[in-house]
């Protein structure tokens, strides 16, 4: 992983049930130290839920309070106050 990448993060907001959010995930792995994945919606996404535990993702539930400004809030607080894993890289930069 290039040395920039280890110190970006990405956040994914989800808010459409038909939405696949996998293809996605998929290519951001390798691109990016960490996805924080949003869900989004006011009763939660089965996509979302249904995702595997990762230590290089966090899924955070935001029910749509504050809309998609709230969801972005939530995530870099996340990020700002989060252990990433031991030895991890601090993350400077947010896709």
């Amino acid at each position: 992983m290039p040395p920039l990448c280890r110190h970006t993060a990405a956040v994914l907001v989800a808010f459409r049930a038909d939405a696949d959010i996998h293809p996605l995930l998929a290519q951001l792995q390798g691109h990016v130290a960490h996805t924080v994945v949003v869900d989004n919606s006011a009763h939660g996404l089965p996509a979302v839920q249904a995702l595997p535990a990762q230590a290089q993702r966090s899924v955070l539930h935001n029910r749509n309070r504050g809309g998609l400004a709230g969801a972005y809030n939530l995530a870099l607080r996340h990020l700002a106050e989060a252990k990433l894993g031991a030895g991890a890289h601090p993350i400077t930069h947010v896709v």
